[in-house]
């Protein structure tokens, strides 16, 4: 599908594409059963391979919005500080270890 680039372009929620309120063409949705039968190709492309059985998709199309990540950023910034947080202890509690062993080892050997 080629649309003049000149002309007012909108979609609807079903996927009707409008050039100046005229339908030129529809996009169509599409979901599958397993994803296992998809190949990736490209960065954000996907490909059906033999067995993949399609299904009625439930995605609308919404013209006008950004698609968000459908992820939390504070959260994981929360759990990046608890993982750091808990790397440290874990590393002083091996220092201390260390320092023990290296301890007992020289103390011994002076007795």
């Amino acid at each position: 599908m080629i649309v003049p680039t000149d002309q007012k372009i909108s979609i609807d929620q079903g996927g009707a594409v409008y050039a100046n309120d005229v339908r030129v063409d529809t996009l169509t949705l599409y979901d599958f059963e397993d994803y296992n039968y998809l190949k990736k190709f490209g960065d954000t492309m996907y490909e059906p391979v033999n067995g993949a059985t399609p299904k009625d998709s439930e995605g609308v199309v919404r013209q006008g919005y950004i698609e968000q990540s459908n992820v939390n950023v504070i959260n994981q910034v929360v759990q990046l500080i608890n993982i750091t947080r808990a790397y440290e202890a874990n590393q002083k509690v091996i220092q201390t270890m260390d320092s023990t062993l290296d301890q007992s080892v020289n103390n011994i050997g002076r007795v």
